[in-house]
């Protein structure tokens, strides 16, 4: 079974990076057009016209929406020391007087550009009040064209597989739930061994079995 890719921000050009406690469960990545849509100069107001066609005048920088959870309940130490790490980025550099370029980088996704807000909500503490457990919001601005925002997807590796010896009558739901301990991955198995039909198998065909771990 593969390990899950860890995700990081990379700082600037730098080679220092801070790893995420936790991968986020999901992202989103928000990207608006500007249009106007002012009335024509030398309409009056008080008089009804058509709606303006509106005309395009731009794009705007995409922005990544993400969630980071900090958990450090189990040794009991200040959870803002690991949440800091990240809010720091927002500082401006002493030597450019701009904020510090970060690059959240997460599987494919390599998005690059300035930490616009972050919202740290603490949600555990010990007796002495101290949080242990923090949940932060983060939005980054990009400065990126869209298509620079990933690397070129590789075919995923293909899983180890097991065979199995096709008998009369035999489904690929109830293979599935024998083999894979969920009647409802026969598609995978499917998928896998190119059957387009799974009413139409033949008996004493050998089948693999993904293992999907």
């Amino acid at each position: 079974m593969l390990s899950p890719a860890k995700a990081k921000l990379k700082i600037g050009a730098t080679m220092k990076s801070i790893d995420v406690m936790f991968n986020p469960t999901e992202y989103s990545i928000s990207k608006t057009s500007r249009y106007d849509t002012s009335p024509a100069p030398g309409t009056a107001s008080n008089v009804s016209s058509p709606a303006t066609q509106p005309t395009y005048v731009g794009d705007e920088s995409s922005t990544l929406s993400l969630e980071l959870y900090f958990d450090t309940s189990l040794k009991g130490t200040d959870v803002r020391i690991k949440t800091m790490e990240v809010v720091a980025l927002m500082e401006p550099d002493a030597k450019a007087k701009a904020p510090i370029d970060v690059t959240f980088v997460w599987g494919s996704l390599k998005f690059t550009g300035y930490i616009k807000s972050i919202t740290q909500r603490f949600t555990m503490f010990v007796a002495s009040g101290v949080p242990v457990r923090a949940r932060l919001q983060v939005e980054i601005i990009s400065k990126q064209k869209s298509s620079d925002q990933y690397e070129k997807v590789m075919e995923a590796p293909k899983l180890p597989t097991s065979s199995f010896l096709l008998k009369a009558g035999v489904q690929l739901c109830l293979i599935a739930a024998q083999e894979l301990a969920d009647a409802v991955k026969w598609r995978k198995i499917a998928k896998t061994n190119g059957i387009d039909n799974p009413t139409k198998l033949k008996a004493g065909t050998s089948i693999n079995i993904p293992k999907l771990g």
